[in-house]
């Protein structure tokens, strides 16, 4: 730990070299933060880190994040970790997604607070996706020299429909170990039931598997807001098991690595239940962006209140007395009248709440 001095203050100032009136409202509290937690090379990183971030012409905001979440994220990443997330940062600066600096920044220490709290490592999923294999192929290196010992916990997400097959089977033979989750936008071009033309998401998920994707989305099967029907589990049980029946033929797929079906559009924790009950298992991945940013206390919230949807579906609970001793999942119910009103007639007075 370094002690604390008002020279060292002064010294640490004139490092940082910030014009922004702002940041001098701060740097005092954010130095002792960092003082009790980085090493005096730990401290010249953090500053000149600091300093650059304030010069990239985005004004001030990216530099106060980084000097009041950096302290934080150092003491359970290492402050070693800063090199490559900076790396990180210029490539971005660079490209035309610099403005998403500030957010990346943002969300640093709520990815750290998750962890300590949940004791769960979070996947990242990294859209690698490129106008060629070549720059596909470079964006994946960069991406696991920059995740260090952390790259077994980030998936590669290749847009598989507009980028090709050939993109899908490139990412799995050069990356086998990295999860690789098929990207289908654009398929309904192609596979809608209104388009009468190509082949259907059948086909293309059965495709999916064959060109060693790990996941690829199957729709919500009636339950969200994408286009669909309950007799679409037809399709996750095709890329999961090692033998199904299709709409024509029974397929053997003779021990090939399975695919797992990945579901979104319009899912919160209020419409899982049925889900689940229409496709018998719960052995999938969700991923819910509305339905856990729009929980009515906070997305980490909503992020439980999904889970303890599944975890009520799986017990064979009734959702309305479930609800009544898990209060994630009961806010759901007020985060989402419209479909609370649907599904559950009458969870207004079982529940104890009012307009």
């Amino acid at each position: 730990m370094t002690m604390v001095v008002s020279e060292d203050l002064e010294k640490y100032w004139k490092l940082l070299d910030s014009r922004f009136p702002q940041v001098q409202d701060v740097f005092e509290p954010c130095m002792q933060q960092a003082f009790k937690v980085l090493t005096n090379d730990g401290l010249t990183a953090y500053l000149e880190s600091a300093s650059f971030l304030g010069k990239m012409g985005w004004g001030v905001e990216p530099i106060l994040i980084f000097l009041e979440e950096w302290p934080v994220v150092a003491k359970t990443l290492g402050e070693a970790s800063l090199s490559p997330m900076m790396d990180c940062i210029k490539q971005m600066w660079r490209s035309p997604n610099s403005k998403a600096i500030a957010p990346f920044l943002q969300a640093l220490q709520m990815c750290i607070r998750d962890r300590d709290e949940t004791g769960q490592a979070k996947l990242f999923s990294a859209n690698i996706t490129a106008d060629d294999h070549y720059e596909m192929c470079a964006r994946a290196d960069f991406i696991l020299e920059a995740f260090g010992p952390d790259a077994d916990k980030v998936a590669f997400l290749v847009d598989g429909y507009v980028g090709g097959p050939g993109m899908v089977t490139t990412a799995r033979r050069q990356y086998p170990n990295q999860y690789l989750h098929y990207h289908r936008a654009g398929h309904g071009a192609v596979t809608s039931p209104s388009a009468k033309r190509g082949y259907t998401a059948f086909v293309l998920a059965k495709m999916s598997r064959l060109q060693g994707a790990s996941g690829i989305h199957v729709g919500t099967m009636g339950y969200g807001k994408m286009e669909g029907e309950g007799d679409d589990r037809i399709i996750a049980y095709m890329i999961e098991r090692d033998e199904c029946q299709g709409p024509v033929y029974f397929q053997k797929w003779y021990g090939m690595k399975p695919t797992t079906p990945i579901i979104s559009g319009g899912m919160n924790a209020l419409r899982l239940p049925g889900f689940f009950k229409n496709l018998g298992h719960g052995n999938v991945i969700n991923t819910s962006g509305g339905g856990a940013y729009g929980h009515i206390d906070s997305p980490a919230a909503g992020g439980i209140s999904l889970r303890q949807s599944y975890e009520c579906w799986k017990s064979g609970a009734d959702p309305i007395e479930y609800a009544k001793e898990h209060k994630e999942f009961a806010r759901a119910f007020e985060s989402f009248p419209g479909d609370a009103d649907k599904l559950f007639p009458g969870w207004r007075e079982k529940l104890g709440v009012h307009r």
